[in-house]
């Protein structure tokens, strides 16, 4: 319960804030053995006014504040990129960290790997050690995110993706890990 009085669930939404996936991504660290960045080091842009599916259940009531969703930019800079596939097989190659200003308010969680989609796939040209894909499940954007300077290569699927295609998509690209959350 180290972290309960801090900003780490969004009031108006079922993922983590990106703090609360920074402190996820530490543990990753930690049980991997390599080390942390420390949270100092990102440049951070704030998103104002999100409202996510735990607003829109409660037919948008209006008690609920609106969260702010803070963005960490990869320390890796132009070295990392990132496309992900629609359900049409089409590739698009996109942002990791986009600029959501002119969003609508329950749009703004797209400002982490262009939101949910069936396959998405970050590569990290700074990395050379063959490191690592994982499946995003409960840790989700924020932490794909996050992860990328320490990560080489991370594969982030939706739900409809089974976890299996997600170890021969690890076997083909040669991964030295494949991780599951």
């Amino acid at each position: 319960m180290k972290h309960r009085d801090e900003y780490i669930y969004f009031r108006t939404d079922h993922h983590w804030t990106p703090l609360g996936a920074f402190y996820a991504y530490t543990e990753f660290c930690n049980a991997k053995g390599i080390r942390a960045n420390n949270i100092l080091q990102y440049k951070k842009k704030t998103f104002k006014g999100f409202k996510g599916t735990f607003y829109r259940d409660t037919n948008n009531n209006k008690t609920l504040r609106a969260d702010n969703i803070q963005t960490f930019y990869p320390l890796s800079g132009k070295k990392i990129s990132m496309y992900y596939k629609t359900v049409q097989g089409q590739k698009i190659h996109a942002p990791l960290i986009d600029n959501v200003s002119r969003y609508g308010e329950s749009l703004k969680y797209c400002a982490f790997i262009s939101g949910d989609n069936p396959l998405t796939v970050i590569k990290n040209k700074a990395i050379k050690d063959g490191s690592s894909c994982g499946s995003k499940r409960i840790i989700r954007k924020c932490i794909c995110a996050i992860s990328g300077r320490s990560l080489s290569e991370r594969l982030c699927d939706r739900l409809s993706l089974l976890e299996w295609e997600v170890v021969i998509f690890c076997a083909k690209e040669k991964s030295t890990g494949c991780y599951f959350a």
